[in-house]
């Protein structure tokens, strides 16, 4: 093995999970779901699949399609 640093860039990772939080937010603020929210815990982990348990967890792929990315949260 090398001892040679290598950058890993993971600035555009970032931006698409915070983008995806926050159109997720938006959309909290835009309709009233806490009547089909049962945990106030989302995970974005933008190459996992989506799922509920043991948190919520969402990744990245409805990014820019807000209808997508409500029905993925509300189905999870």
């Amino acid at each position: 093995m090398s001892d040679i640093a290598i950058r890993v860039d993971l600035d555009e990772v970032k931006r698409q999970a915070d983008a995806t939080a926050e159109a997720l937010r938006a959309l909290r603020l835009q309709f009233d779901l806490a009547q089909f929210e049962f945990t106030r815990d989302v995970r974005i982990a933008p190459l996992e699949i989506p799922h509920s348990h043991p948190v919520l967890t969402m990744n990245t792929r409805c990014l820019g399609r807000p209808d997508a990315l409500l029905a993925v949260y509300l189905h999870e």
